[in-house]
């Protein structure tokens, strides 16, 4: 496992869920029932005393989900490579424009049986509690500039397709 140091030149109030705000804005775009809501919801320990390492894009969605979202959604899984960094604690990849500090991945909380009864998450997150905030603006810009051209996204094939 390697092992990384950096320093930051922000104030260790800039949270992950500043950040990501750009990307939750990008996704809200791409929904299309007016009810559908993207909105970024902090840590429960964020504040002002220290920076949150973690934040969640909830997806409100009230419709089925728009083929563009979750083909935004995968795309983001995809190219930043977080199964790799989720699964083998690997570092950023600092060859590949999409990779950060940060990681994502898609969650779903269950809370019944019934079709409506869960709720589902982009989950935002950096192992380093002092990462550079630099970087993870530059990532998330370029996440942003990614999905915002249809033409960038994956393709879903069939067992890709959930509802969210």
């Amino acid at each position: 496992m390697k092992t990384q140091t950096v320093t930051t030149n922000e104030s260790d109030t800039t949270c992950v869920s500043e950040l990501v705000q750009p990307l939750a804005e990008a996704l809200q775009k791409l929904t299309q029932h007016p009810l559908d809501e993207i909105e970024v919801t902090p840590s429960t320990f964020e504040g002002q005393e220290a920076r949150s390492n973690e934040a969640y894009l909830e997806l409100d969605m009230h419709a089925e989900t728009p083929d563009r979202l979750l083909r935004a959604l995968w795309t983001i899984l995809e190219q930043t490579g977080s199964w790799h960094r989720w699964l083998n604690f690997e570092g950023p990849d600092e060859h590949n424009r999409y990779d950060g500090p940060l990681m994502f991945a898609l969650m779903q909380q269950h809370y019944g049986s019934g079709p409506f009864l869960y709720h589902s998450y982009l989950w935002c997150f950096s192992r380093d509690r002092d990462f550079d905030v630099e970087p993870a603006k530059r990532q998330v810009a370029n996440l942003v500039a990614l999905i915002g051209n249809s033409d960038n996204l994956v393709e879903l094939e069939l067992e890709h397709r959930m509802q969210l």
